[in-house]
């Protein structure tokens, strides 16, 4: 399921079916586009691989996952319906047996009113140095993967992202996946690419 809100004034709610079908106006991708799509399903194995994700439910058994948008709203809700279209038969819009709830938001700011128990943050528009800052801050303290398929957020902090050579690969911050806690599978990490900082 999908919920939006993009205003601090007004908050709203919108359901989606799930059998709405993904449709990209644009008929070449651009790297961005390319970079996000393929994030999208990067981003669900590494939910799948973290090991303490069924301890991140909402009241609903549920998982409360953040899609963070600053460009155009339908364009948000189309990778939205994407990912929780990801897998086959009643995987579909499953994360670990756990239905997975999607709330596209515009701000950061708004996720305290929304009273929600986020298990995982994907940035689906490059965010400026600050921005980017505080959602690192927020998945630090508490605990969950933040995840960036743009190119330089995951040396800022964030949690993961993914690197392009000859295919897609995952791209995890070493130093932030020690400091919040988060513990990935091994075989996951055995197929990504470590980020250590230089100090």
């Amino acid at each position: 399921m999908l919920t939006s809100t993009s205003s601090g004034l007004k908050q709203w709610y919108q359901w989606l079916l799930l059998s709405v079908a993904v449709c990209f106006s644009a008929p070449v991708w651009s790297n961005e586009d390319f970079r996000v799509l393929n994030g999208l399903k990067m981003f669900k194995s590494i939910l799948q691989a973290d090991q303490d994700i069924n301890d991140k439910h909402n009241p609903d058994n549920g998982l409360d996952i953040v899609f963070l948008y600053t460009g155009e709203l339908q364009q948000a809700e189309k990778l939205a319906r994407s990912f929780l279209r990801m897998g086959r038969g009643d995987k579909k819009g499953r994360i670990k047996d756990m239905p997975v709830f999607v709330h596209l938001v515009r701000d950061m700011a708004h996720i305290e009113e929304m009273n929600i128990a986020v298990a995982g943050i994907f940035i689906l528009n490059k965010l400026n140095t600050e921005e980017i800052k505080g959602i690192t801050q927020f998945g630090l303290s508490h605990n969950i993967v933040t995840y960036s398929p743009f190119q330089g957020d995951v040396e800022k902090g964030i949690f993961s992202g993914l690197t392009i050579d000859t295919s897609p690969k995952p791209f995890i911050n070493a130093q932030v996946m020690n400091n919040s806690g988060i513990r990935i599978k091994s075989f996951f990490l055995r197929v990504a690419t470590l980020y250590e900082p230089t100090r």
